[in-house]
């Protein structure tokens, strides 16, 4: 494998991130998502936990366990020592990468916050992931912690950008973890492939003996990638929003599809906006 399989691995992020990203915008925010501070003007997100954090937790866990097939088993062959050594490399740098991002987001929100906040550390342990899906072929252990790193920070940034600069209400912050973490990983091969796993200069990392160029088509490849998936979700999306199919009623949505269409409540205690409080950053 070389680098240029980073930009087939990536795509599944990207796309799946700049498509939520479309998506979420065109669609507008969950009522009483943004609430403007009467003294100030300024617009402030409301936070709408989850249903369950068991569950949540549990979703975490089999994902972290499908990565190591979803990067290890990408190179589509373990039949010499070679691929071998790769795809045990390629399981090795995702794990770490996973811990690393977990940890730093995990860390960050105790910092922050003062708590240790589980969803922290799932949405960095992700985020790690999800950036090392660009170079487990070309990362080194300790890179893949860098990586990790990385990714986390991406997530995060990008879940703060849309929720204090561009009011963009991602629910399940499905693009910031595949786009923002996702970037972070694919910019990362452009600095740190290692030139012990790649073929020629041309395709490794600025910081370990590359002349830059695939650094320039780790941006480039970022770049059409992102235009075409927005561009074409966004597209789809408008479409579906003329027509009326895109989002349900405000009625059905302030009673909640559970119970406007399952008869159920979506909390135990679910007496309307007690479960809701201010985010904090």
């Amino acid at each position: 494998m070389t680098t240029r399989h980073s930009l087939v691995v990536f795509l599944s992020h990207l796309v799946g991130g700049a498509a939520a990203m479309a998506g979420a915008w065109i669609l507008g925010p969950r009522i009483g998502c943004f609430v403007q501070n009467e003294q100030t003007g300024e617009w402030q997100a409301v936070e709408i936990p989850g249903h369950n954090a068991v569950l949540a937790a549990l979703g975490t866990l089999v994902l972290w366990f499908g990565f190591f097939q979803f990067n290890a088993g990408a190179g589509y062959a373990v039949a010499s020592n070679a691929n071998i050594v790769t795809t045990g490399r390629a399981g090795v740098v995702t794990n770490l990468a996973a811990a690393s991002g977990g940890c730093a987001l995990l860390f960050y929100g105790v910092l922050r916050n003062g708590v240790w906040d589980p969803a922290f550390a799932m949405n960095g342990l992700l985020g790690g992931m999800v950036a090392s899906c660009s170079g487990v072929n070309v990362f080194d252990t300790w890179s893949a912690i860098i990586v990790g790193i990385l990714g986390a920070l991406g997530f995060y940034v990008q879940v703060w950008v849309f929720e204090t600069q561009l009011r963009i209400d991602d629910p399940l912050n499905a693009s910031p973890l595949h786009m923002g973490s996702g970037i972070m990983g694919m910019l990362a091969v452009g600095f740190l492939a290692n030139d012990k796993y790649v073929a020629s200069a041309d395709e490794a990392g600025l910081f370990l003996g590359g002349n830059g160029k695939q650094l320039g088509y780790q941006v480039y490849g970022t770049i059409v990638y992102f235009a075409w998936a927005f561009g074409t979700s966004a597209l789809l999306f408008y479409g579906l929003k003329l027509k009326g199919w895109l989002r349900v009623s405000e009625e059905a949505e302030l009673m909640g599809m559970d119970q406007h269409e399952h008869a159920g409540f979506a909390y135990i205690d679910d007496d309307g906006d007690s479960h809701r409080r201010p985010k904090s950053f």
